[in-house]
């Protein structure tokens, strides 16, 4: 193997999409990444196989060599279905109590060394997308010498800190608290042992390296979500103003900071510009709670849209009203690049180093919200002033072909060292 040619594993929960949602997207920015390295064999969930499979062939043009497709159903949604099918309560709480946590998606040994013969090899890297992807790559390669020297996982944010943020069930019982209480636990020891373990991991903001370093005491790689910069669509000035917002409603953070926005926000922004306000949902797969929005009080819902530089286009203002996950929210950067004014709150911009006032409007309350957003809704200039100065901060940090260039660079120089060791040894 030379580094100009290195055959790598990726083992991904997400279908790399370069249109799909911001965790689709950053796969698809890793494939096409590694794949300038050499081939990559690409290792896919089953749901992936059973609800996508229309768009597998497509992966061969991302840079996949060879797709696999797991044809095992997670463990732990197994033996959740399991459980929920037990009628008696004692053996309900039993099967609850020793239930693995969401993440720990490992296989048995036999299903391990059936994948070890299926995937081939050898790989000199393995590159895991999310943390459930590095456990399950971790029980196929648990045998000594059959594991890739270079370990590297992307894990995107902390979910730790994603899953202690998340709304949850208003009054949960005690057993549940229990078992958040332990899951989160889990969860945190599961990334101390991946930082310590891998040869790298990955995180998207200088902030998340900061927590996770004083978490683990490892210090992470930054790689940043990113986009493509170029030539935009100027906005459009006319009676109408329309507020934007972008993400996956399959996100619990994305429904609850909409509804958090149309419930105490919009109807002060409405009252203040009546009909000349509208706003625009887009996301992937609505809820029943977001798809009842759709045509009342200027609302409209689009759900997924296959061609988002359209709706930015239609767009003056986009809003990012978000008070739960972790790492950075790539529908502001993409925002950005597309040159239009945003208003988030300071948990929706963080990690992005964008300033308030200078690029980017901050609001954490409906009131200081509200305002914000008719004062920019009458103030086009201002927008652009915004909007102008957020899409040259972010070009400079968050282009596609920087962040893979860095990110190119480091597995290079990480894989000539393993290589070096390996030598020095013999």
């Amino acid at each position: 193997m030379t580094l100009n040619r290195m055959n790598t594993l990726m083992v991904s929960r997400e279908l790399p999409d370069p249109n799909g949602v911001g965790v689709e997207r950053r796969a698809a920015q890793h494939l096409g990444m590694l794949a300038a390295l050499g081939p990559v064999t690409l290792v896919l969930p089953k749901w992936i196989g059973l609800s996508r499979s229309d768009r597998i062939a497509g992966l061969t043009a991302l840079g996949a060599s060879k797709v696999i497709i797991r044809e095992e159903d997670p463990r732990p949604e197994s033996l959740r279905l399991q459980h929920h099918a037990t009628t008696s309560k004692p053996l309900r709480i039993w099967r609850a109590l020793n239930r693995p946590p969401a993440f720990d998606d490992r296989v048995d040994g036999r299903l391990a060394r059936d994948y070890r013969d299926r995937l081939g090899g050898p790989f000199d890297l393995l590159f895991a997308f999310r943390l459930t992807s590095a456990v399950w790559a971790d029980s196929v390669y648990c045998v000594n010498g059959a594991r890739p020297s270079t370990t590297i996982v992307d894990l995107d944010d902390i979910e730790s800190i994603t899953f202690r943020n998340n709304p949850g069930e208003p009054s949960p019982s005690r057993l549940r608290r229990i078992l958040l209480r332990r899951d989160l636990w889990a969860l945190r020891a599961k990334e101390r042992q991946l930082a310590q373990q891998w040869s790298a991991t990955l995180l998207c903001s200088a902030l998340d390296a900061d927590r996770f370093e004083t978490i683990t005491g490892v210090r992470p790689w930054i790689v940043p979500n990113a986009v493509r910069f170029g030539p935009v669509e100027p906005e459009q000035i006319g009676a109408k103003i329309s507020f934007l917002f972008v993400g996956a409603f399959g996100y619990p953070p994305n429904e609850h900071g909409v509804c958090w926005f149309t419930e105490t926000v919009w109807p002060v922004i409405r009252a203040k510009l009546g009909e000349q306000a509208e706003l625009t949902l887009a996301g992937y797969r609505p809820t029943p709670v977001i798809s009842a929005m759709d045509g009342a009080n200027g609302i409209r819902v689009l759900g997924n849209v296959a061609d988002l530089a359209e709706v930015y286009a239609a767009a003056n203002i986009v809003i990012v009203p978000l008070f739960a996950g972790s790492g950075t929210r790539i529908k502001v950067i993409e925002a950005a690049a597309m040159q239009r004014a945003i208003i988030s709150t300071t948990l929706g911009c963080e990690g992005l180093d964008l300033d308030a006032g200078k690029h980017i409007e901050i609001a954490d309350d409906p009131a200081t919200f509200a305002d914000a957003a008719i004062r920019l809704a009458t103030d086009p200039e201002r927008r652009k002033i915004l909007a102008e100065a957020a899409c040259r901060h972010a070009e400079t940090l968050f282009s596609i072909e920087q962040v893979r260039a860095d990110l190119k660079r480091k597995i290079t120089e990480k894989i000539a060292k393993a290589q070096q060791s390996t030598l020095s040894q013999r």
